[in-house]
């Protein structure tokens, strides 16, 4: 049984000088359990539906870059993926925008994600997802940035209902008015990562989970630049706290604010949060809401490396260093940070708890004592790979939040079941509540709270950008006698390799 099983999963190799020379025809030939291996190299107005279920979608020398150049599946995304247990690594996707303004890199149907070394950058979303109870949704080491429409209904990564979602050791950066991080997953990780607003950003929250459920936020450098559209920074059940086990723990994160002012945790929950071993610099009041924060430091003077750059590292003499307490528990695990995050998109593992905020002290070479912070925005990351030449600097459209789950392939289908390019029209999300926070209270400025014209996710009543429409693969050229011939030739497996 295992061997026959073996002989059905292959490699197919895809590239410029391959047998298969674009994604869109490996999707189209893909068996359950596949690995496709995709060259490095730009791949422009190339869209896939992605149907077989256990793959493993690789980048090979390199990211390959999926490029939209006004190419999408069904008003969708670039690549709609409804097959279970996907994995997908090494891939850039950027310029998804679609008429009802919710292009997605990536647009999740099917249950069970996990993304790696990804970088999705000038989509109106970066991830989209369905929603399914049975769903968990990982992503390690990736970039995001610069995606959204500019209107607040679109954001670096949009999670549906689902089971879970664990963000770590990624850098998500400078959406377009949207959030860095939007879930409402029963449970969201967020765990060594770099979430913030660089380069004259005007994003709105950093993280947002309108919903609640459990959410746990360790270990994390946390940034509102001084163009923030929302002076609340983390939001935690805006639109009533209805997921299931409800609890709202923040520990070992350094708060950077270069707004100066606002709620750093707004808890609109009734379970008091845990607000516990963070640093603060820059202002703002550390929660809104039920809880108490405890053994957080608070200071003009933290003693980072260089804040201005948000290098937080801690340096010798700082207040932070030893001065943690056990946190305990949360979520069914410690809140101790097992990882720390290393610039760019990468973590290591992080050896003990003693010290606050998101970053062990070490011995750094010219580590000379505690210096102010000062010098807001820092520069634009560096580390991000950069744009193609050439690509267009806008992007184009939002989407309204909640998605529904009359989608085609959400999670529970079987994605053989699927129609052909396009998926069945999405009832379309329901609308934001909006990172307007309603109760933000300032710490250092009367006027914080919500900022006026910042509502960027209130105003749109009904799921109107929502409602997509059913349309073929748009710019492509027809591959049908390809994959015609495909299915009919299916025991030489054309493009692959044992």
């Amino acid at each position: 049984m295992l061997i026959g099983l073996l002989l059905l999963t292959a490699n197919i190799e895809v590239g410029p000088t391959r047998a298969v020379t674009l994604p869109s025809q490996a999707a189209a030939m893909a068996h359950d359990g596949d690995t496709i291996l995709i060259d490095a190299g730009l791949y422009a107005g190339d869209a896939a539906v992605w149907r077989a279920n256990n793959l493993t979608i690789r980048g090979v020398g390199g990211r390959a870059h999926l490029r939209s150049d006004g190419v999408t599946v069904g008003g969708k995304a670039i690549w709609v993926i409804t097959g279970q247990n996907t994995t997908v690594e090494a891939i850039e996707f950027s310029g998804a925008t679609v008429p009802d303004m919710n292009g997605a890199g990536i647009r999740q149907e099917g249950p069970n994600l996990t993304v790696r070394d990804c970088y999705f950058h000038d989509n109106e979303d970066g991830i989209l997802t369905g929603e399914s109870a049975s769903s968990d949704i990982l992503v390690e080491n990736s970039i995001f940035e610069h995606n959204g429409a500019g209107d607040g209904f679109s954001h670096n990564m949009y999670i549906g209902h689902v089971r879970s979602f664990t963000l770590r050791g990624s850098h998500t950066h400078d959406a377009r008015v949207g959030h860095l991080i939007k879930s409402r997953a029963n449970l969201s990780i967020i765990e060594g990562n770099r979430i913030t607003e660089e380069a004259g950003s005007d994003a709105s929250m950093e993280a947002e989970f309108p919903n609640g459920g459990t959410v746990i936020i360790v270990g994390n450098l946390i940034h509102q630049g001084p163009n923030s559209q929302n002076s609340g920074m983390i939001s935690f059940g805006a639109e009533g706290s209805t997921n299931p086990n409800e609890g709202l723990f923040v520990a070992y994160n350094t708060v950077v604010n270069s707004l100066g002012r606002g709620t750093i945790v707004n808890n609109r929950g009734t379970t008091p949060a845990v607000v516990v071993d963070n640093i603060f610099f820059g202002g703002g009041t550390p929660l809104s809401g039920p809880g108490t924060p405890a053994s957080n430091l608070a200071s003009a003077m933290p003693g980072f490396i260089d804040a201005a750059n948000l290098d937080v590292h801690l340096v010798a003499g700082s207040a932070a260093i030893g001065a943690a307490v056990d946190p305990g528990m949360g979520g069914g695990r410690s809140l101790i940070p097992t990882i720390e995050y290393v610039h760019p998109a990468r973590s290591t593992p992080r050896s003990s708890g003693l010290d606050q905020g998101a970053f062990e002290h070490t011995t750094v070479v010219g580590d000379a004592g505690v210096s102010p912070d000062a010098g807001f925005p820092p520069p634009r990351d560096a580390g991000a790979p950069p744009a193609d030449a050439g690509f267009p600097a806008d992007d184009a459209a939002p989407l309204p939040d909640a998605l529904s789950p009359v989608d085609a392939g959400l999670p529970g289908t079987d994605a053989a079941s699927t129609p052909d390019v396009g998926t069945a029209p999405d009832a379309g999300p329901a609308p934001d509540s909006g990172p307007a926070e309603a109760g933000v209270v300032p710490a250092l400025d009367a006027a914080a709270g919500v900022d006026s014209g910042q509502s960027s996710m209130t105003g749109r009543a009904t799921g109107g950008c929502g409602c997509e429409t059913t349309e073929p693969v748009q710019g492509l050229p027809s591959f049908a006698l390809l994959l015609g011939l495909a299915g009919l030739l299916r025991a030489p497996r054309t493009g692959r390799r044992p």
